[in-house]
């Protein structure tokens, strides 16, 4: 599988059709595969909500555009970090957004 333009500006297109303006595409190649390999397409605008994987870990890769992600620790730490590619898909969306 090939991620190009292309390929991502369909993932992305998908996306714009969700009311949570993301999209999940999943990596695994068997159902037996525990792990969280996923593609995800997230738009501006679109917020993933504070959660854990007690058994597995997650990590992000950003192939295009930017996400801003928060790691919050036990008690009531957190560490900030801002991603950025260079490519950014032009997808027309009836909702306002924007882009930090």
């Amino acid at each position: 599988m090939e991620f190009n333009k292309e390929f991502l500006g369909n993932l992305f297109e998908q996306a714009l059709q969700n009311p949570r303006l993301r999209l999940s595409l999943d990596l695994r190649t068997s159902s037996a595969d525990t792990s969280q390999r996923m593609l995800v397409a997230l738009l501006p605008g679109t917020v993933v909500s504070i959660h854990r994987h007690p058994d597995t870990s997650e990590s992000v890769l950003c192939l295009c555009g930017k996400l801003d992600e928060v790691i919050y620790e036990e008690g009531s730490s957190y560490t900030t970090g801002s991603f950025r590619w260079g490519w950014m898909p032009s997808i027309q969306s009836a909702k306002p957004s924007y882009a930090r």
